[in-house]
């Protein structure tokens, strides 16, 4: 009989190991993970660590890079405005500082051309009032988001378009947080600002 009771009790435990290993056992807020549990897990633990090395050998090195770069090209436009500055005549300065009057069609054309010309970035402007008091003169807030070349293709045609004349102001560079689905890694985002624009809304 109590041979027939270590069997029996032995049975008993075989079949729950059985269970807990092909289904799992949960009882109350204690559960002990199946196999296969066990295993997706394990698969999404590699995942995730595959993701993360990834994130840190490829994609961080590429916009550090992308930084460095735009770091440097911002030094080579400070260098130009200091030389500008100091090897123009008062004339110059008067002129360049003179606000020249904008129709609302030709400026919107102007800035639209140049965004469809590089139509791998986004571009939003927000229009407000400029900080010299005149009547009719706004500053042009904008943002742009893409890659640092056409950001760049962008910026170098407003300001190298003598009927705009724009010098860009406050000019901050950032990465875009991505979207590993949809977004692209590469993408920056551009602010900057063109102050006292006179425009005839």
């Amino acid at each position: 009989m109590r041979k027939f009771l270590i069997f029996v009790l032995l049975l008993i435990l075989v079949i729950l190991a059985y269970f807990m290993v092909t289904d799992g056992i949960t009882i109350k807020d204690f559960h002990v993970l199946s196999w296969k549990e066990i295993q997706t897990n394990n698969e999404q633990l590699d995942q995730n660590i595959e993701n993360l090395d990834k994130l840190i050998t490829v994609t961080f090195k590429n916009e550090q890079s992308n930084l460095n770069e735009s770091y440097k090209q911002l030094l080579i436009k400070k260098n130009e405005y200091a030389d500008l500055v100091l090897y123009s005549s008062e004339t110059d300065i008067e002129k360049a500082t003179r606000t020249e009057m904008y129709e609302t069609e030709f400026l919107w054309t102007k800035l639209g051309n140049y965004a469809t010309k590089n139509n791998g970035i986004d571009m939003k402007i927000d229009v407000v009032k400029g900080s010299s008091g005149e009547e009719n003169v706004y500053n042009l807030n904008f943002t742009l988001v893409g890659e640092y070349a056409y950001i760049s293709d962008f910026i170098s045609s407003i300001e190298n378009d003598t009927k705009l004349g724009f010098r860009i102001n406050n000019f901050l560079l950032v990465p875009v947080a991505s979207n590993s689905d949809s977004g692209n890694s590469n993408s920056l985002q551009a602010t900057f600002t063109v102050e006292n624009v006179g425009i005839n809304l």
